[in-house]
């Protein structure tokens, strides 16, 4: 079984008959109400309906989705396109008008309605992030279903747009060591959002080591004892200090930085 989806118009395409003495097309749209209720959705209509068109045998007729989506989705239909040279007659007692298609017609198997989403960006985005909460590089789109005849319509869905690190700057690492005997905690404020991360320098590590990651910014940061401290010389990304502590203020980290205690 076919599906049409209602969601988008439908463009007929044939070819047009010179010797055509009507000059005209006729399509027909027929919904069967029995089959539809019984073996696709039991809340349809029972009742057959039709959507008709006159047209000029030209080669190609569009019906909009407007028009389709008179009909429901998960309706089951066929769609017959004719032509002949005397094909229209009113019924004598009921006066409804109807066509007989003299020279020729054809029909689709059963079809099926469909409604996919039509999913919109809305215009607004947002950094993806990790499962750390830091940024990936990639922006998310947010988009919203705007085809009222599918499911989803209205609402509002995240997707992944492109990468721009610009947008969404990527996290920066730390590399640090401390000479020192006993441990230092160092405390990174984010300027912007008072975030705050904690990281540890392990004593007696003389070389660099990968510390942690904190996001892209500026930040205010703090070393303090985690023992009984001596006079050392603190350093973060390009920034000394000398003394038992040390506190800097807003120092801009925004690519792979160092910090050390020695």
């Amino acid at each position: 079984m076919g599906q049409l989806n209602i969601a988008s118009n439908l463009t007929l395409n044939w070819t047009p008959d010179p010797a055509c003495t009507w000059g005209n097309i006729a399509i027909k749209i027929f919904y069967k109400g029995v089959e539809s209720r019984f073996l696709s959705d039991s809340t349809l209509s029972s009742y057959d309906t039709t959507l008709s068109y006159i047209v000029p045998d030209n080669g190609s007729y569009t019906i909009s989705s407007t028009d389709l989506q008179k009909l429901k989705r998960n309706s089951l239909v066929t769609l017959t396109i004719g032509r002949g040279s005397q094909i229209q007659a009113v019924l004598p007692v009921s006066l409804k008008r109807v066509f007989y298609y003299a020279t020729s017609a054809v029909s689709t198997y059963t079809l099926t309605l469909k409604c996919t989403a039509n999913w919109q960006n809305t215009g607004l985005t947002q950094c993806q992030v990790n499962g750390s909460g830091f940024n990936t590089g990639y922006q998310l789109v947010q988009q919203k279903d705007v085809s009222p005849c599918s499911p989803t319509y209205n609402l509002l869905q995240w997707v992944t747009g492109s990468y721009n690190v610009s947008a969404c700057p990527l996290p920066v690492s730390l590399q640090g060591y401390d000479s020192k005997t006993i441990n230092y905690k160092v405390a990174f404020t984010n300027t912007s959002t008072n975030t705050v991360y904690n990281f540890v320098l392990n004593a007696n590590t003389n070389t660099y080591y990968g510390v942690g990651q904190i996001p892209n910014g500026n930040y205010n940061v703090a070393f303090s004892a985690l023992g009984q401290p001596t006079s050392s010389t603190f350093y973060a990304n390009g920034y000394t200090q000398y003394g038992l502590s040390a506190s800097f203020t807003n120092i801009p980290f925004t690519a792979t930085s160092d910090i050390y205690v020695k």
